[in-house]
């Protein structure tokens, strides 16, 4: 199905206005606003980029993806804001041409015309994985509701279990994103009329696996000594020579065990909502509070090898990219 992005009204209407606040709202709340690079669809008039400059964007970071050339050349905005960024291609050739500049998004609004179908799922692949995005970057997509093909339907259902009732899209995609091993993040989702249409609309955080990986890694690291200590408390309490000071010990290592638990929770917060978080939130992390139990304290120890061996690895490769970096000096 071809995707057209633009009516003949130009999308100038109530509805369609509260939606581009709810979505460069969403944005400068999760993001640097100053800093970020966004890319989007503008149209004929670009309504969106004063809603974005609004809201703290800067206009050298805003990149416009617009497959009718002509739009870009003849468009008003084109002139009043000319650093905008401008690509007059489909935004699968646009990818591509973003990756050869070296330009990294922080985030997409993605405004489509069409349903889900094959031509937007290809450019959802594409765009995560042609190394033009950030380690995390705000989506925003914008879908009609309906139309699509019936076995589309038929399969979401199946997969959402849903015999009847409105259709999740958003949730399809975020079930898509998950099946290629990106987790996500829904922070909105609406809906609008545009003419006879229904659209539905959902900005999401996108995540890669090695990040959030890395982010509970980087958080082991740098509690690697309080980790220590509650397993040399845990030595002694579990020692048979320590029935002396059992009471003591134990209070000890509930202490410190405690202060751990809990600043693994309040870093746990900031994945909550995240889909497939709770792979990476496993037991691994979890079992060095079972006090007095050898199995799982046996495992924690395996558990803490392997880490210490990632950790090794990890200041050797970064020791490795420096030495080469100052090579080329």
């Amino acid at each position: 199905m071809s995707i057209i992005r633009e009516p003949k009204n130009q999308y100038q209407f109530k509805e369609k206005q509260e939606y581009r606040e709810a979505v460069w709202d969403t944005f400068a709340s999760n993001l640097d606003a100053s800093n970020a690079k966004v890319l989007f669809f503008p149209g004929r008039h670009g309504l969106e980029i004063e809603v974005a400059l609004e809201r703290g964007f800067r206009e050298e970071n805003l990149i416009a993806c617009e497959e009718n050339a002509a739009i870009l050349a003849t468009a008003a905005w084109h002139k009043q804001y000319p650093q905008i960024r401008c690509y007059g291609t489909k935004l699968s050739r646009t990818i591509e041409r973003l990756a050869a500049d070296g330009i990294i998004v922080d985030a997409a609004n993605l405004d489509y015309c069409s349903n889900l179908c094959t031509s937007v799922m290809d450019d959802f692949r594409k765009l995560l994985t042609y190394k033009i995005t950030k380690p995390t970057i705000v989506l925003a997509v914008t879908l009609l509701k309906g139309r699509e093909d019936r076995t589309v339907t038929d399969i979401a259902r199946l997969v959402f279990k849903e015999a009847t009732g409105a259709l999740d899209r958003i949730g399809l995609v975020q079930s898509l994103l998950s099946s290629w091993r990106y987790p996500t993040k829904l922070l909105s989702k609406s809906q609008y009329r545009s003419n006879t249409k229904n659209m539905v609309y959902g900005i999401l955080v996108v995540a890669t696996e090695d990040w959030m990986s890395n982010q509970y890694l980087q958080f082991f690291e740098s509690h690697l000594a309080e980790v220590d200590a509650l397993m040399g408390l845990d030595d002694k309490v579990t020692d048979p020579q320590a029935f002396e000071t059992y009471k003591v010990l134990q209070d000890e290592f509930f202490d410190r065990r405690n202060i751990l638990k809990n600043k693994l929770l309040e870093f746990d917060r900031n994945f909550y909502g995240f889909t497939n978080h709770s792979y990476f939130l496993s037991w691994k992390w979890h079992r060095l509070f079972d006090i007095g139990n050898r199995r799982h304290r046996d495992d924690y120890r395996q558990e803490l090898t392997r880490t210490r061996k990632q950790l090794i690895r990890s200041e050797s490769e970064k020791a490795q990219i420096l030495q080469a970096g100052r090579a080329y000096r």
